[in-house]
């Protein structure tokens, strides 16, 4: 945790101090392994939204109060209430912060939240209700954005309470190179996984839920006579989901599929697997997906839209194909036909390195820190 006295020494040398929401994700390494890249020039605490931690938030002294996911007090359920209370808490805590000075940064990962149907949040009136009023005063508070798009700029715009000062920094979604176990071959993970090594495997691994299309890349699959296999991994958002995934898998037996989670070590069997990765998102405004099979050197095809074109502009498309939506089987024919290309044996991605993106995000927090007022676009070529 942050130390509560200040620090040492001139301002602009000492350790920029930070309160993350959250700094660590059993879900998603990305936001301890930013804090990680940072840890030698940042202090970062963790943002908590409890009673306990709003009674010493104001002895924490911190610069920057980084915001990953709004939705933060919805997620892990407890009914109103509990709910309420989270909400209270955060919202106080931010607060109080805030009048010792801290600057308060939103890292718009996703503008609309994708997880709070799982907390009843689309067939609860008061959950809306609640949900709405505290966005409202957070989005209020809020001194900078970073986009992981330059693309997204006009969703987010709009969200912001008018006129609003708030300043804005463009940097990419970092690669996942080194933070996942790859030692597995191609040959051992499709042994290991029981495919056959004499088809190409088209691949689809992560948590599997309706925005993310898995049904949709399955049913077009199937419609393909392609000599072709298809692996699906990863746990279903719901009961029904899983049972209607199933349901597809049954009708073609070319289709491979693990409906289960997926532990970190495990990543690199079905990454490995696959010649390349399909991905057929709905709504996307990120994917850490995408960087996640680049950076295993795979393959991806993706829909064509603005989110996926700033990603193929800058790693190629020898990595990013782009077919028109909606998926269909002659896409997935055109799909493995350009993934049998040859190309290189993984794609540049050096400007998606951890350092290079904790640099970025930092120059934007000592710019609010210090007042600076500036856009900062470093991470957009």
């Amino acid at each position: 945790m942050l130390a509560g006295d200040h620090l040492s020494g001139p301002r602009e040398a000492a350790p920029l101090r930070i309160v993350a929401w959250p700094k660590t994700s059993p879900a998603n390494v990305y936001v301890s392994a930013l804090y990680d890249a940072m840890a030698h020039s940042a202090e970062v605490g963790e943002f908590e939204p409890s009673a306990g931690f709003v009674a010493k938030a104001s002895e924490l002294g911190c610069d920057i109060v980084h915001v990953h996911w709004l939705e933060r007090p919805f997620w892990g359920g407890g009914g109103m209430p509990r709910i309420g209370r989270r909400v209270i808490h955060a919202l106080r805590a931010i607060a109080k912060l805030k009048r010792q000075g801290a600057k308060l940064v939103w890292t718009a990962h996703d503008p609309f939240p994708h997880e709070m149907a799982a907390n009843d949040f689309q067939r609860s009136a008061p959950l809306r209700v609640l949900w709405g009023f505290y966005r409202r005063v957070v989005l209020r508070q809020l001194d900078g954005i970073i986009l992981l798009s330059e693309c997204h700029r006009d969703t987010v715009a709009p969200l912001l309470p008018r006129p609003s000062r708030v300043q804005w920094a463009v940097v990419p979604h970092p690669h996942y190179r080194g933070q996942y176990p790859d030692e597995i071959t191609p040959v051992a993970a499709r042994e290991s996984l029981g495919l056959a090594d004499d088809s190409p495997v088209l691949g689809f691994v992560g948590n599997l839920r309706r925005y993310k299309n898995p049904d949709g890349l399955m049913r077009a699959f199937a419609g393909s006579a392609a000599r072709l296999q298809l692996l699906v991994a990863g746990k279903p958002d719901s009961a029904p989901y899983q049972a209607e995934l199933e349901a597809i898998a049954r009708t073609d037996a070319r289709i491979v599929a693990d409906f289960s989670f997926i532990p970190d070590a495990d990543l690199q069997r079905y990454l490995r697997a696959a010649d390349g990765m399909v991905f057929p998102f709905r709504d996307v405004t990120n994917s850490g997906s995408a960087l996640l099979a680049l950076s295993f050197g795979r393959p991806l095809a993706v829909p064509d839209v603005p989110i996926f074109r700033e990603l193929r502009d800058q790693v190629g498309t020898d990595w990013v194909y782009l077919y028109p939506e909606p998926l269909t089987p002659a896409d997935i024919d055109a799909i493995a036909a350009w993934i049998g290309r040859p190309r290189a044996s993984a794609p540049d991605l050096s400007r998606f390195d951890w350092d290079r993106i904790a640099a970025q995000t930092l120059s934007f927090f000592h710019q609010l820190a210090a007042g600076s007022p500036h856009v900062q676009r470093e991470g957009i070529a």
